[in-house]
């Protein structure tokens, strides 16, 4: 047995009306063509979409509060084609070729307070003559200025034709290209300015203060991490570009350029990009391996990503490429989900009960969120992560893996931890500067696999295993090997025995319909 003492310490919680710290929850990549078979499922079987899009984006702590969009370019970007809102430079923006904006369109009828973020994968063909450079090594020096603005207008006219279409505005966008290695600083400035200034050829009634507002959001680079580089080094740069991400890579750069931007600079950091569990868990729980709901690109790695991201690099969102895979089997880079949507013929359907379960011990024990919904904060101090690896996490995991998170009022927090690992791990806790919050009763959830051959795969998901007292300021809590655990002063028990894909959807859960809907590719 191992044994792991930490402190949470109140005084030390950062409660500033910034969101570097604001437990942000997870997101939803739609992108190469990830979402497509989700228009088939709306149209033939309403109730099946109805279900899905309710599971991950309803409820009382929804697991699902970000949708990102590709901007298209009628290219195979991964694993299959996004279409091009606009194939001309005099073409109007045509948002409706495509199921991403429709899908954000409905997610945020569930949950309004859904956040959207765009970001383009490539090029349209009409632009790629005056942006051939950008797969250059130097493209912020060979792309000339003089091709901003049609690419601007792209990205602009994209924005109004979904707020025309679907009524409502992106919260962040990303001007450079996806997973660029040599983020382009010139444009990327040019970019935030324009959107900041641009008062003409907007359709009347269109909310240009709100259009002013949309946040700049770089770079989503790929492992790479010199963008935090170039952010420290250029302040104009932080001014204008306030959320700041990367992907498939829990580490920060030498120097920590990303813990700097948040901690010193309160720049919102996200693991913009990151995969979902890989084959089933129901299926790995009858692995001869014995690691249970654990081992290589599991929901355990997963939650050993989301923890390590924090501590290492200061990411406080997670966003899954895809959540749903809505796409016919067998395309590049399948199979990786929360929700398999591969059968629009006959409306099925299949949630990841054990990749579902995992995540929602992050989720179902905090408010996630910006600062403005009351978003529960890390506590940077009473969280660590020892595992080793940078994407997959599967070495060194018997060592400490877990986070806290605090209320901002500091009357409840919970404190997720992870043991991938086959040895049980014990964490002594310290409780100080709580007041009245380090007497409160800590319910302590643990998802595991079956305890044996004959139970079903599902028994041990997001059981409520005991109740412990602090005593004294302390207590201690027993983490089994291959499990997640979440020791909260929340309540909810009725959340026990909650499966967000039952039958019992409301019927009054209204999505948004498209005013063409049977035109809507």
């Amino acid at each position: 047995m191992i044994h792991t003492t930490f402190t949470i310490d109140g005084d030390k919680l950062d409660v500033g009306e910034h969101d570097a710290n604001t437990f942000k929850g997870f997101g939803l990549l739609s992108c190469n063509n990830s979402s497509r078979l989700l228009m088939d499922y709306k149209w033939e079987h309403p109730d099946s979409y109805r279900k899905i899009l309710t599971g991950l984006f309803g409820g009382k702590h929804p697991l699902v509060d970000m949708v990102k969009v590709e901007l298209g370019n009628d290219a195979n970007t991964s694993s299959g084609t996004e279409p091009a809102p606009k194939r001309a430079p005099h073409e109007e923006a045509n948002v409706r070729r495509g199921m991403g904006y429709q899908l954000a369109a409905d997610a945020k009828e569930i949950n309004p307070t859904i956040k959207t973020c765009l970001l383009r994968w490539g090029e349209p063909g009409y632009l790629r003559p005056t942006w051939m450079e950008v797969k250059s090594s130097a493209p912020d020096q060979k792309v000339p200025e003089s091709a901003y603005e049609s690419m601007y207008q792209l990205y602009k006219q994209t924005i109004v034709a979904a707020y025309q279409a679907y009524g409502f505005m992106f919260d962040y966008v990303d001007p450079d290209r996806n997973e660029t290695k040599h983020p382009m600083y010139r444009w990327i400035k040019w970019f935030a300015k324009r959107l900041q200034k641009d008062e003409a050829d907007f359709p009347t009634g269109f909310p240009i203060n709100q259009f002013h507002r949309i946040k700049v959001m770089a770079a989503d680079q790929n492992y790479e991490t010199e963008f935090g580089d170039g952010m420290l080094s250029d302040a104009e740069l932080r001014k204008l570009v306030p959320a700041v991400g990367y992907h498939y890579n829990t580490n920060d750069g030498t120097g920590h350029p990303y813990r700097r931007l948040a901690d010193e600079y309160q720049h919102e950091v996200w693991y913009s990009e990151g995969i979902s569990p890989m084959t089933m868990g129901k299926y790995r729980v009858r692995a001869t391996g014995g690691a249970g709901i654990g081992g290589r690109q599991s929901g355990l790695d997963i939650a050993n990503r989301i923890i390590k991201g924090y501590v290492m690099s200061r990411r406080t969102h997670y966003i899954f490429q895809p959540a749903i895979s809505a796409y016919y089997p067998g395309v590049n880079y399948s199979h990786k989900e929360l929700v398999r949507a591969c059968y629009p013929w006959s409306g099925y359907f299949e949630p990841d009960e054990v990749g579902l379960q995992v995540i929602r011990h992050f989720t179902d024990f905090t408010v996630a969120g910006w600062h403005e919904n009351g978003a529960w904060r890390f506590l940077p101090s009473a969280c660590n992560s020892g595992v080793g690896g940078t994407e997959n996490l599967d070495t060194d995991t018997e060592q400490d893996s877990y986070i806290t998170l605090v209320s901002p009022d500091k009357r409840d927090y919970s404190v997720i931890f992870v043991n991938d690992s086959a040895v049980r791990h014990c964490y002594q806790i310290q409780l100080k500067h709580l007041g009245s919050t380090s007497q409160k009763l800590l319910n302590i959830w643990q998802t595991m696999g079956p305890k044996s051959k004959d139970d079903a795969y599902d028994s041990q998901l997001k059981q409520r295993r005991e109740q412990l007292k602090p005593s004294d300021g302390q207590v201690m809590i027993e983490v089994l090997p291959h499990s997640i655990v979440t020791a909260t002063t929340l309540i909810n028990t009725g959340d026990q025995q909650y499966r967000p894909f039952a039958d019992d959807i409301p019927d009054n859960m209204m999505l948004y319909e498209s005013p063409k809907k049977k035109s809507i590719i």
